[in-house]
């Protein structure tokens, strides 16, 4: 009977994973499977990015599955921004970079000025932060979240000519608290985050100025941070009955005899998977499929205790958890082809989870540098720009805003404040010529162009 047994625990394992069926599947044709595996395993060697050797550890500090030669000699595979050294601006006090030209906007507690040559009856918000720029026929509308307490928050819309120039300036959302950052969903409505212990999550149309709030988006109110979602491929494959029950037999089988932990979870396609991050030490990451709002499936984000794998979990103890001992303080969240970037800034932190798969990676925030400036402070909100593109803003003692190569995972600097703050609102106009940023203590809103017209890439 132990010789049974052990056939049972180590010879048809190891020949049921040989052959893939037990294998975590995203498959093309929009099904999914998620399965965690808790295996046993001896410590691994990972990089020190700061000091490019390398350290052994059994901790998720470091990232440890990227290429070893990553340092030497890589040339940047699409940098459309020049790399080099930065130019002093006296009139922002921030260090830019050459041929990137830099024009104040707004100020906080003034109108805009707008191009017909009048102001806007309605005074820059104070505390601006998240940010989205929305087409429309003949320009753009930018929506900005002020991150004020005590329901003096809310959203605030800046609209543009196809030239760059407001021409209006109003409020969309108010008697909200502490709207931080958010994102945009398929349908070009703009979702903002309360960061508060009773927050939700709000809807706001940009063009029509119609706002909803969002209860079952995440199911619960909480101090949310950054919202970014992502279309499932429409679902062509049909599933026999027989692929059911195999699946079924299969899993039961390791169940019974406890070889593995599996947690999986199908979802037909079709649809959409939206993520919500919750800046709390406790704070899970949020995954909801299908509706925005009513109806839908909510599950959240788990890391495994023993290898570099995930699962989404129905259990929402479950995912504060893992988000106390792996992601504490989760800030900017964003999809990136199939990948979900977000970062903890508690742990100067930036996750990689692999969309396709079940496996993450994890790496420290700001190295390497291209050119010059420092990462080195909080890590805030995290964008995906282009195909190759991360832009990041800061909050320290000298903030600014950054962009990693994806394919060399090397930072650059776009612009460095000389004095402790914090950057927010990145946002681009449709042709990406043209970049949106704040400085939040100040109350400023900066435009940013690009040298020769090319594209923040």
């Amino acid at each position: 009977m132990k010789l049974f047994d052990r056939f049972v625990k180590y010879s048809i394992p190891a020949a049921l994973f040989a052959v893939g069926l037990c294998e975590p599947v995203r498959a093309n044709n929009g099904l999914r499977a998620t399965a965690a595996h808790d295996f046993d395993h001896e410590d691994i060697d990972i990089i020190d990015f700061a000091e490019h050797e390398f350290i052994n550890s059994t901790n998720h500090e470091l990232e440890h599955d990227f290429p070893n030669d990553y340092h030497v000699n890589i040339t940047m595979s699409r940098q459309l921004l020049p790399v080099g050294q930065l130019t002093y601006n006296a009139v922002s006090g921030m260090w830019v970079l050459p041929g990137v030209s830099v024009r104040e906007i707004a100020r906080t507690g003034s109108g805009v000025k707008l191009v017909n040559g009048g102001t806007s009856s309605t005074r820059f918000h104070s505390l601006p932060d998240g940010a989205h720029c929305f087409s429309k026929s003949d320009g753009w509308i930018c929506l900005s979240n002020s991150e004020e307490k005590r329901g003096g928050g809310g959203v605030y819309a800046m609209a543009f000519n196809s030239n760059g120039d407001p021409t209006a300036f109003s409020q969309k959302l108010g008697g909200t608290t502490r709207n931080c950052a958010g994102g945009a969903t398929p349908h070009n409505t703009w979702i903002s985050c309360e960061e508060t212990g009773r927050g939700y999550c709000w809807e706001v149309n940009p063009h029509n100025g119609e706002t909803k709030v969002l209860k079952g988006l995440t199911g619960r109110t909480g101090r949310f941070e950054a919202f970014d979602c992502e279309t499932i491929p429409n679902f062509t494959k049909t599933l026999t009955q027989a692929d059911f029950l195999n699946a079924m037999m299969i899993k039961l089988f390791l169940l019974l005899y406890r070889v593995v932990h599996v947690q999986a979870y199908y979802q037909r396609s079709g649809g959409t998977e939206y993520f919500v991050t919750e800046d709390h030490k406790q704070g899970a990451l949020t995954r909801k499929v299908g509706n925005l709002n009513e109806g839908g499936s909510l599950s959240y984000l788990v890391f495994s205790k023993r290898s570099r794998t995930y699962t989404w979990s129905n259990s929402l103890n479950d995912g504060r958890k893992s988000a106390k001992r792996f992601y504490p303080g989760s800030e900017g969240v964003t999809v990136h082809g199939n990948d979900l970037y977000f970062i903890s800034k508690k742990k100067k932190a930036l996750f990689k989870l692999n969309l396709n798969g079940n496996n993450y990676s994890q790496m420290r925030t700001g190295n390497p540098m291209s050119g010059y400036g420092a990462f080195t402070s909080g890590p805030d909100n995290v964008h995906s720009v282009g195909a190759h593109s991360l832009y990041f803003t800061e909050q320290g003692k000298t903030p600014g805003v950054f962009v990693m190569d994806t394919n060399t995972l090397r930072y650059s600097t776009v612009f460095q404040f000389s004095g402790k703050g914090e950057t927010t609102g990145i946002s681009f106009n449709p042709s990406r010529t043209i970049m949106y940023a704040c400085e939040q203590r100040t109350g400023i809103m900066y435009e940013f162009k690009a040298p020769g017209g090319t594209q923040f890439d």
